[in-house]
């Protein structure tokens, strides 16, 4: 495997990865349907899904599909967990 180079200087993730804007988009717009599609029930399989529709050019984004899905998954379950708990307080 190749040492994937991180740029410090650069204040976003995608950007230290040396991915565009567009690309983080179309990343995170893959990753955001995988995470919430109803076929995948495991991060393993979001992971997968999300791959087959880019087709990650560099191991660098890779890196930030995974980064991406974990993020996404943990962002749902708060905001399902918050809602949970304003609906059950009513």
């Amino acid at each position: 495997m190749n040492k994937i180079k991180f740029d410090h200087s650069k204040e976003k993730l995608s950007e230290s990865l040396g991915i565009s804007e567009d690309r983080y988009d179309e990343i995170f717009e893959a990753c955001f349907s995988a995470v919430v599609s109803t076929e995948n029930n495991t991060a393993s399989k979001d992971i997968e899904s999300a791959i087959k529709r880019l087709n990650p050019i560099n191991e660098s984004e890779f890196v930030f599909i995974g980064f991406q899905i974990g993020s996404i998954s943990r962002k749902l379950e708060e905001i399902n967990k918050k809602l949970l708990k304003t609906l059950l307080e009513d």
